[in-house]
């Protein structure tokens, strides 16, 4: 079983690497630093558009040059664990979501979101964790045979999913839906499904089967390189990368077309594991 996770670094921290976790150099065709770790400039890459599309570059270098049976992505702060958040912290966050739920009620525009992570302060634990994780990964994926592994979704109590995103843009948004109704149809009816939803499948976390990560990146790369040429052919923004104009733009967008595909993987009756995260806090 052959199990790549690729781990978007940008900046000198804690790497962990092994059989399993690929550390990447994310952007590094515009990097000032050198990490001394794999970067996403080699081979087919689209490593200067780093500074729109973020951890996407290291997405579409595992695409274009990883051969393995599942190929993964998440962040130097974020890794996947079995572990849970513990019961007293868990009881305090639900406390908190349900208890700002309400007060929505009586206070429009009161926020609050909810997953189940744990939160690691210990780099050595951390490691122990991430090792564990990918000890006990390898057996389930050889046992269950699952077409991809996610992290459990964040949750907002009182605003859909494009409400969450709308500091992006109208115009943004509007260009992504009417690209993907134009040019993917059979995946517009999980787009809309995905903005309107509470549940966000967030961070571009996923672990997939090879063939199902192909498709992935086919459609999501397909759909952000016309979204973009949308929006630029549109606007006073004529060099995105030298005008700096949509910085990060493309890589949230990702998060929306992702949790989409999860979405449009249940909905087909993928079989599906769902774990929780680790977030670092530095």
């Amino acid at each position: 079983m052959n199990i790549k996770i690729l781990v978007a670094h940008h900046k000198p921290g804690l790497i962990i690497s092994n059989d399993v976790y690929l550390p990447i150099h994310v952007g590094k065709s515009v990097s000032k630093v050198e990490l001394g770790i794999q970067g996403d400039n080699a081979g087919d890459n689209i490593s200067t558009l780093n500074p729109i599309y973020c951890e996407m570059t290291a997405a579409y270098w595992g695409w274009k040059n990883l051969e393995a049976d599942y190929v993964g992505l998440c962040h130097y702060r974020r890794y996947f664990t079995f572990e849970s958040m513990p019961i007293k912290s868990y009881i305090k966050e639900k406390y908190i979501f349900y208890k700002k739920k309400i007060c929505k009620l009586f206070h429009p525009g009161l926020h609050y979101s909810f997953q189940e992570q744990t939160i690691v302060w210990n780099e050595d634990l951390l490691r122990k964790m991430v090792i564990d994780f990918s000890d006990l990964l390898k057996i389930k994926l050889e046992n269950h045979d699952y077409d991809m592994v996610v992290p459990r979704p964040y949750i907002e109590n009182s605003q859909d999913i494009e409400q969450h995103f709308r500091d992006l843009g109208k115009d943004n948004m509007r260009a992504l839906k009417d690209v993907v109704s134009e040019y993917y149809p059979d995946f517009y009816p999980y787009l809309i499904s995905a903005l309107v939803s509470h549940k966000l499948y967030s961070a571009n976390m996923f672990i997939m089967k090879k063939e199902l990560y192909d498709d992935y990146c086919r459609l999501v790369f397909g759909i952000l390189d016309l979204q973009m040429k949308r929006i630029v052919s549109a606007s006073w923004c004529l060099d995105p990368l030298k005008e700096g104009c949509y910085s990060r733009l493309s890589g949230y967008l990702a998060e929306i077309l992702t949790s989409a595909y999860v979405m449009k993987n249940v909905a087909e009756g993928g079989n599906i594991l769902y774990v929780n995260s680790i977030f670092l806090a530095t």
